[in-house]
């Protein structure tokens, strides 16, 4: 059995720093009068519970109370006395709970009657589905021939991206027979000013073709021409 944890002065009515059974912690709702001492004590005391015009919870926790007390003090016949009407009101505790209505869910309406259930009846949610994978399909289709479109520029039009390459001024790769090729912002504006400024319209062509069709060797060779020396590539 726990140790009794006496209730301090100026602590608080209900706190659990305490659990002393002998402070009346709500005097307005106490029954009075009850007592433990004798078993005939104890029997007049459980009248006094019955009679009294306290709630069933509050019948039970004031028994509850007073079995402690008995036991406490070591007056185990009034204990049982109101251990035995402890269990008679736990029976009808029980009964009560039994005996309950149910609860009558039949006043709540079908939400396919309401004006919202048209909107999302099984059919449609199932159809919803099914359409997902063509939307989801039709995506992919698109993504990829955005894809190849940015694929073509790269191998059919490397000039595209040199230009590219100076306006962002960073680096970027063109596509050559033989492989790719990464080219430095000075490299791509020496060669778009030697197309646009220096070069006459048939080596113009000549350089584009070369560029867009040729290999890494003859790159290197442009680059070393519109340079005026040897640049890597």
């Amino acid at each position: 059995m726990n140790k009794r944890i006496p209730r301090k002065p100026g602590q608080p009515a209900g706190s659990d720093k305490h659990s002393d059974l002998y402070t009346d912690e709500n005097p307005k709702g106490t029954i009075h009068g009850l007592k433990f001492t004798t078993k005939e004590d104890a029997e007049k005391s459980v009248n006094k519970i019955k009679n009294s015009s306290r709630s069933h919870a509050h019948k039970i926790q004031a028994a509850i109370a007073m079995e402690q007390r008995a036991r406490v003090m070591g007056k185990t016949s009034a204990a049982a006395v109101y251990r035995k009407y402890i269990n008679a009101m736990k029976k009808k505790t029980k009964q009560r709970n039994e005996d309950a209505p149910a609860v009558n869910t039949s006043a709540i309406p079908n939400p396919a009657d309401t004006a919202m259930g048209p909107r999302f009846t099984t059919t449609n949610v199932v159809d919803r589905r099914r359409k997902l994978p063509a939307l989801l399909k039709r995506f992919q289709l698109q993504s990829f021939k955005r894809y190849m479109e940015a694929e073509e520029i790269i191998a059919e039009d490397n000039m595209s991206t040199i230009r590219n390459i100076v306006k962002r001024k960073q680096f970027g790769k063109i596509k050559l027979r033989d492989g790719q090729a990464l080219i430095d912002m000075f490299t791509a504006s020496a060669i778009v000013n030697a197309i646009d400024k220096r070069l006459n319209k048939k080596n113009v062509e000549k350089v584009k073709d070369m560029i867009n069709n040729g290999t890494k060797n003859q790159l290197m060779k442009l680059i070393s021409v519109v340079m005026h020396g040897d640049r890597a590539v």
